[in-house]
């Protein structure tokens, strides 16, 4: 028996709960069943670039989570205190215009992706294959509740889906891992000169965040098939 495939699983509904004259019961059998084996279908990832060379790439980046300025004070007043948090938080990425790493992140992904496998970027409406980039977490928080160590947070999902069937054919998510006693400083020190400081770490947890997410499944992705190599090298004209 072959497996099915998310869209397989569109195309085959319909014909089985309509044949013949079955009763409700025995039709609402058959779609719980057809969607229970879609459900437990994991994603069908790649496992080399093959699939992405030579097709066209469009870019999307997801909205923007709240920025969540977590303190020690604010925690002290539970769902007040976090209703606070964000707003604040919020305000300072306003404030001092620091913008969603995710855009930066899109950006030298997609340069990667035209690069190693000869893509071409396009529009939403007419490419292969889209690439969503999305900040799932940005925040800075105080390790063991002391209000000199707060550090910094950043998480990120990317996927790379099939425009035509919807297949996912990549997804990765990272988060950064930050040495409290170490990479820590306090709310002045954080948003002192421009939120100077904010920004050092926050780029840092983006650096961090983007190796790992080279390191997990979109690393298939990055990395040149050698077959397409081959066939690069052999064309006419080169040496």
């Amino acid at each position: 028996m072959q497996p099915v495939t998310g869209t397989s699983c569109q195309r085959i509904l319909p014909d089985r709960i309509g044949q013949g004259a079955s009763p409700s019961r025995l039709a609402a059998g058959v779609l719980a069943l057809a969607l229970g084996a879609c459900a437990a279908i994991p994603p069908d990832y790649i496992t080399s670039s093959e699939p992405l060379v030579s097709r066209s790439l469009a870019v999307r980046v997801g909205s923007t989570p709240s920025f969540y300025a977590d303190t020690p004070e604010r925690r002290l007043f539970g769902p007040f205190g976090a209703v606070s948090a964000l707003r604040n938080g919020n305000q300072l990425i306003a404030e001092h215009e620091i913008a969603d790493p995710a855009h930066r992140m899109s950006r030298q992904l997609a340069t990667r992706l035209v690069d190693t496998n000869r893509m071409t970027l396009t529009d939403l409406d007419s490419a292969d294959v889209v690439m969503d980039v999305k900040t799932t977490n940005w925040d800075f928080r105080p390790h063991r509740n002391d209000p000199a160590q707060l550090y910094v947070v950043y998480a990120a999902r990317v996927t790379l889906t099939e425009r035509a069937s919807g297949r996912v054919l990549s997804m990765s998510r990272c988060r950064s891992v930050r040495d409290p006693q170490s990479d820590r400083a306090s709310l002045d020190e954080l948003l002192a000169n421009d939120a100077d400081l904010l920004r050092a770490e926050l780029d840092d947890a983006v650096h961090q965040c983007m190796d790992r997410l080279l390191d997990g499944p979109l690393r298939w992705a990055m990395t040149p098939p050698v077959q397409s190599i081959a066939r690069h090298a052999a064309a006419p004209g080169r040496h």
